[in-house]
């Protein structure tokens, strides 16, 4: 196994609504973001330690670009 370095993890809390630093690695949360795209409603998008809803911007952030391209998809039809 790997070991991670401070610049494998995000730089801050992961959305303004958790009370925890993040101790999930980017490659992990962008595969928690992608996975939750197609399987959950669009705003039900959670972070992965704290189920705190991910705002729009966060997932733009932290999801691959051909999830968030479905995600925007979504997005935009409602």
């Amino acid at each position: 196994m790997d070991s991670l370095e401070q610049e494998d993890f995000p730089p801050q809390v992961i959305t303004a609504s958790c009370a925890h630093e993040a101790a999930v690695c980017n490659n992990c949360l962008t595969r928690s973001v992608d996975i939750q795209i197609p399987e959950v409603e669009w705003d039900q998008i959670v972070c992965p330690q704290c189920d705190k809803t991910l705002p729009y911007e966060v997932v733009k952030q932290w999801a691959s670009l051909e999830a968030f391209k479905r995600y925007q998809w979504v997005f935009q039809t409602i």
